[in-house]
């Protein structure tokens, strides 16, 4: 399992990444130490401040190493702001199942309303030698920066809007709950009778430009509308399966896949979810994006 945990500055990445280690206790990856040791063993002219060619710089390494951990059955914590927006490009569907993400992000009345306490919390893991570039205004924009790339990437963010503690504890609960489950890539939640998966518009753009086609022919050709007639439901094979299931049990879309469907059975639930997906058994691993 690699849990990767990106986001602005002073949102609480490196401090839920501490979390994550001490309960979870899979070792951490911070790419602000890669990123130093790079700049100061000379192996890069790009300075702290380059941040944009920073990011396509390290994050190929980053990829590859979290690849190398899957592949290794290695549990890791990636934690760092240097996380392209469509990072899910990189892994098909032998990594998706053993990654889980998570994007911090305050909004902007809340920075206003706690901007003092956000600066309280900046040394709580690491010794900040130097903060005063962080400003209510810069904190604002490096939140709305982040929160509307990826969320335009179709990525869930993971809200700071209230106690700082409580939301902490929050994400850090339900993602220890989230690795005691892990993919059997049986299909049997892509085989559910009756089973419907709405798809929203962003939803439609970010599967439509991954196919190569207009928003238009996706519709037209692999949604109809739903049984209440509220939106659009992707298509279904005669026998009930998904349109995108492949013959073992892959998704065609699988980058891209609805959030019904990345975040089912966790996060989108129902009554019958522990008989229908084997991961959730009691002989499932312990060894798998999380959002509130």
């Amino acid at each position: 399992m690699v849990i990767l945990i990106t986001g602005a500055s002073h949102t609480g990445k490196t401090l839920l990444a501490q979390r994550l280690l001490e309960r979870l206790r899979y070792p951490c990856l911070s790419i602000d130490h890669l990123k130093m040791g790079l700049i100061r063993s000379g192996n890069t002219a790009l300075t702290p401040e380059d941040d944009d060619a920073l990011t396509e710089y390290l994050w190929p390494i980053v990829r590859e190493m979290v690849k190398t951990a899957i592949e290794n059955r290695q549990n890791l914590i990636v934690e760092g702001c240097y996380v392209p927006f469509g990072w899910r490009r990189d892994f098909d569907e032998r990594y998706m199942p053993s990654i889980r993400f998570v994007c911090l992000a305050m909004p902007d009345a809340y920075i206003a309303a706690h901007f003092e306490e956000i600066r309280a919390h900046a040394s709580d893991i690491e010794a900040r030698l130097d903060d005063s570039a962080c400003t209510v205004d810069r904190l604002r924009a490096d939140n709305r920066a982040f929160a509307e790339g990826f969320r335009k990437s179709g990525e869930p963010i993971a809200w700071i809007d209230g106690d700082f503690g409580e939301a902490m504890d929050g994400i850090v609960g339900r993602l220890a709950a989230d690795v005691k489950f892990r993919c059997r890539r049986c299909g049997a939640c892509c085989r559910i009778p009756n089973g419907i998966v709405r798809v929203s518009d962003a939803e439609i753009g970010r599967i439509a430009a991954f196919l190569g086609m207009t928003e238009a022919e996706f519709i037209e050709r692999e949604t109809e509308i739903a049984p209440d007639r509220r939106g659009l439901i992707l298509k279904s094979r005669p026998d009930g399966a998904c349109a995108w299931l492949t013959g073992d049990n892959l998704c065609r879309i699988n980058p891209v896949k609805p959030d019904k469907c990345r975040t089912f059975p966790l996060e989108w639930t129902n009554s019958d979810s522990r008989e229908i997906c084997p991961g959730l058994g009691p002989a499932a691993s312990s060894r798998r994006a999380i959002a509130t």
